[in-house]
């Protein structure tokens, strides 16, 4: 049984999410990568927490993408990962300080 299914199995209401930061940005690294993340938790719920972990201000912002799109801040995880979960089971979410995306 791979990773990802041992977590949806242990955690049914919960989606397996790893967090990595866009390769060429100058934003600081989050202190933490892997997130097992409430089904309904809106988009806009996981950036904040997101930010929190990279310690950014306020005033700073930052772009997330899954598979390199923008996704709406009010869709919430289960959402997303239903349309765009990796082959492997789990959703991979990137980072940036400015827009690489588009």
């Amino acid at each position: 049984m791979i990773q990802s299914e041992k977590i949806l199995k242990k955690y049914p209401d919960r989606i397996p999410v790893i967090v990595n930061k866009y390769k060429d940005s100058d934003i600081p690294d989050i202190d933490k990568n892997k997130f097992i993340v409430p089904k309904d938790m809106k988009l806009n719920a996981f950036i904040y927490i997101i930010r929190r972990r990279i310690k950014i201000t306020s005033e700073q912002t930052i772009f997330v993408t899954v598979n390199k799109e923008l996704c709406a801040n009010n869709q919430t995880i289960n959402e997303i990962y239903d349309k765009c979960k990796n082959e492997d089971g789990f959703l991979y979410v990137e980072y940036s300080g400015e827009d690489n995306f588009g």
